[in-house]
């Protein structure tokens, strides 16, 4: 709760600051932190999605073909809904954690962007 409190006051401060047009580090700072979680976000599904066709070849001259089948119906899932179909094969529990990591490192580094550009904020406008 205290997250949508933060942003909310956030959001207030930026759309509202009377001085909107002036140059502002807080929010350019939070301009680069969303991108570089985006760009986070990205590289950990691609990654994952490269880790998927690599294990696709290497399964694939076993002529195990369900597993094939297997991993190619979880990469289409996890291409389509990655967030919220995360594979679960064996093979895959390396490249999946990995993912989850990068993921959950990308998010904690936004949250911190975000709490500390509310505490500026709330700084900068005598809320504090």
């Amino acid at each position: 709760m205290k997250i949508a409190a933060t942003v909310a006051a956030l959001i207030f401060f930026m759309w509202f600051d009377p001085r909107v047009g002036l140059a502002d580090p807080v929010k350019d700072g939070l301009d680069h932190a969303r991108n570089a979680y985006g760009a986070a976000e990205a590289k950990a599904a691609s990654d994952l999605t490269n880790a998927f066709d690599e294990q696709i070849k290497a399964v694939g001259p076993t002529a195990d073909f369900d597993a094939v089948q297997q991993l190619r119906a979880e990469r289409a899932a996890f291409v389509s809904f990655s967030l919220v179909t995360i594979p679960n094969s064996a093979v895959m529990r390396t490249a999946v954690a990995r993912y989850q990591r990068a993921t959950v490192s990308a998010q904690a580094a936004l949250r911190t962007a975000y709490e500390s550009a509310a505490s500026e904020y709330a700084i900068k406008h005598g809320m504090v």
